[in-house]
């Protein structure tokens, strides 16, 4: 849209619509905002709004837990007493700018892998709102798997993040199932359903952690379980940040998200008597474009974290060492490092096998 810049802003307090009242020079920051369609309050509203369905998604799930336990009784319970997650997530969308509005439209409109893709791609707005909605869900996976940890449970940071992960998104799929019935209830179906998807969530998860510890890469929900940067450092030692980050990102997106996000699609789909392929495709872009920006952030962390370790010492730096002093502080050095490995080690000796997990 062109404007004349005689058209512009007013120039002070003179609400009288004359030419020499206004200032042409505010004219270009007026073009900029109509064309970018979104403000800096529409930006700082978008991100308070992807909080607030994030916390919602999260009550969500922890109430899908007590409806796994009680055939839905528990959330139905909740819902008569005036909370819906279901509607008050449907509610917060209208919340959003009208610019975020129009590029969640575009992209759920768009249908099947490609379309979505590309169109979420063209509203790179909607892959960050996304991440926004995951990241209490995500927190609260993490401190299933940091409980376990804690309790002194024998498991791998990596496994202990996939248990959390398939913890969550059980209680999620179990509400969502419920919230859609007739009688407000979660049948035999409807449970086995939220459970597979669960476990499905789980086991693509713990298949992606364990790829990332073997190859060095950065696992965003084996960080947030407890497992910090140390599986990964001695692989990232070597990389470069870009590469950290793509690795990582292709990790989390296209091992974990994509078929993670695949499959609950056709779980819920099952429950709800729906054909099973529906959405499946649309799904599976979004799990995988949200997944690659959150594990990228993953990678590029660990990469700051792996250049801020100390090199390891080496017998040639003990012996070159000025001092007697600074010979036994790099001897102990070496020895505490040794200590972490080992730890690390029996950890991993320790872990049940793969096919139990």
């Amino acid at each position: 849209m062109a404007f004349d810049p005689n058209s512009a802003r007013l120039a002070d307090d003179n609400k009288e619509f004359s030419a020499v009242a206004f200032d042409p020079a505010s004219a270009t920051e007026y073009i900029q905002n109509d064309q970018d369609g979104r403000t800096y309050g529409d930006v700082a509203n978008d991100v308070l709004v992807s909080a607030k369905k994030g916390a919602v998604g999260f009550n969500q799930s922890l109430i899908g837990v007590a409806d796994v336990l009680t055939g839905g009784r528990a959330g139905k319970i909740i819902s008569d007493a005036g909370y819906n997650a279901e509607e008050r997530s449907k509610l917060l969308e209208l919340e959003y700018s009208s610019a975020q509005q129009e590029a969640n439209r575009k992209v759920r409109e768009a249908d099947g892998f490609i379309d979505k893709t590309v169109a979420a791609l063209q509203n790179p707005s909607v892959i960050a709102t996304s991440v926004g909605e995951s990241l209490p869900q995500m927190v609260g996976g993490a401190g299933v798997a940091r409980g376990l940890i804690g309790a002194g449970a024998k498991i791998a940071p990596w496994a202990a993040g996939a248990i959390g992960e398939g913890a969550m998104a059980t209680g999620s799929a179990a509400e969502g199932v419920r919230s859609e019935s007739p009688d407000e209830l979660l049948n035999a179906k409807g449970t086995a359903a939220a459970l597979a998807s669960g476990a499905g969530t789980a086991a693509f998860g713990a298949i992606g952690g364990k790829l990332a510890q073997k190859f060095g890469w950065a696992d965003i929900d084996t960080l947030m379980a407890g497992g910090g940067t140390t599986g990964a450092i001695a692989g990232a030692a070597k990389k470069g940040f870009l590469r950290q980050v793509v690795e990582s990102g292709v990790s989390e997106g296209v091992f974990e998200e994509l078929p993670q996000s695949a499959q609950e699609q056709m779980w819920q789909n099952y429950a709800t008597n729906k054909p099973i392929t529906e959405g499946v495709g649309g799904a599976a872009a979004m799990g995988m474009l949200a997944g690659m920006a959150m594990g990228g952030f993953g990678g590029g962390y660990n990469a700051i974290a792996a250049k801020q370790q100390p090199a390891p010492v080496t017998p040639t730096d003990i012996i070159n060492a000025p001092t007697v002093d600074d010979a036994i502080q790099k001897f102990v050095d070496a020895s505490e490092a040794d200590a972490i490995v080992a730890d690390d080690l029996i950890q991993t000796s320790q872990q049940p096998p793969a096919g139990l997990i």
